[in-house]
């Protein structure tokens, strides 16, 4: 099982190849911004409110970026712990199908009842 793999990076890398994608539409906006904000601080060096209100901004989006992070892999996490469950609902269900039933294993047998009825 992917859990029990003992190179983590390799297991990560599986478990995240499906939202590839969406991590780098989170990125790429956060990069492309942070570029531009070194001419932001270029342009607008002469005035200190205009820069803490640019900075502000960037680091607002920033606080935005990281929790789209969090949301990603805590659904990754979430996705992991349904498949588990699934898989351990799935064995139980294949254990009592191959098991004899439990019930008639406890029934008295025709000798048990007989010797009952005699000691009466």
């Amino acid at each position: 099982s992917m859990e029990n793999t003992p190179h983590v990076l390799t297991r990560s890398k599986r478990l995240t190849k499906a939202r590839r994608k969406s991590l780098i539409m989170l990125i790429i906006p956060f990069v492309i911004l942070g570029q531009g904000m070194q001419f932001v601080d270029f342009i607008y060096s002469s005035s200190v409110p205009k820069l803490i209100g640019f900075h502000s901004l960037y680091e607002g989006l920033f606080l935005v970026i990281s929790s789209c992070f969090y949301m990603l892999y805590h659904e990754r996490v979430a996705l992991i712990e349904q498949k588990k469950q699934r898989r351990a609902a799935k064995d139980t269900d294949e254990d009592t199908k191959t098991k004899p039933s439990t019930a008639s294993e406890n029934a008295p047998t025709e000798l048990e009842t007989e010797s009952n009825i005699t000691q009466v």
